[in-house]
């Protein structure tokens, strides 16, 4: 068995890649200017871009969020390391708590998961119904509650906090600004 700092240091190192993926989206969709550059530049990348962004979070968030065991095999997930904290008695109430609410988010994109990025469900992609949809304060309040668990877990095993919500989307601001530079610049 792992020792449990190093199984929880590179959950939360899946947690900033989680948070670079969603830093990026929100740069490239979130602002008017730089969807509207990528649409001009791009359309149909842009279109696909989106949805292969969005399925990724679905699958990266609910691997976070995922059961303990799956197929036999342990899954390096929030319940996880709560089973882990439980049986080295440093699961606190604020861990558990935090827990429930992981997993509530992890309810809104079960279905998601499951029909449209895991499987090709087939009456789902026919029909096109969307699934897995929720708000954008739910989805501020799992990011929130993803943070806070890591944190609360770095304080309980002794590594300490450490932010990364906020953490930088990398070049694709070079990205958007080479692409505004030259929608200005062509023909």
């Amino acid at each position: 068995m792992l020792d449990l700092k190093e199984e929880f240091n590179a959950f939360r190192d899946e947690c900033v890649d989680l948070a670079i993926l969603i830093n990026t989206f929100d740069r490239l969709f979130g602002d008017a200017q730089a969807k509207s550059a990528l649409g001009r530049i791009a359309p149909q990348f842009s279109n696909d871009l989106n949805r292969w962004m969005i399925e990724l979070y679905i699958l990266k968030s609910y691997r976070l969020l995922d059961r303990e065991v799956g197929f036999g095999r342990k899954n390096l997930s929030a319940k996880y390391l709560g089973s882990r904290l439980e049986d080295a008695k440093l699961l606190t109430s604020e861990i558990q708590r935090l827990l429930s609410k992981l997993d509530e988010y992890r309810q809104l994109i079960h279905a998601a998961r499951n029909r449209l990025v895991a499987h090709a469900d087939l009456e789902q992609i026919v029909l096109k119904v969307g699934l897995g949809e929720h708000s954008e304060k739910q989805a501020l309040d799992f990011r929130k509650n993803l943070q806070d668990f890591c944190d609360a877990v770095g304080r309980a095993i002794g590594v300490g906090p450490t932010e990364f919500i906020n953490i930088s989307p990398g070049d694709v601001s070079d990205l958007l600004h080479h692409l505004k530079y030259s929608t200005r610049h062509s023909g």
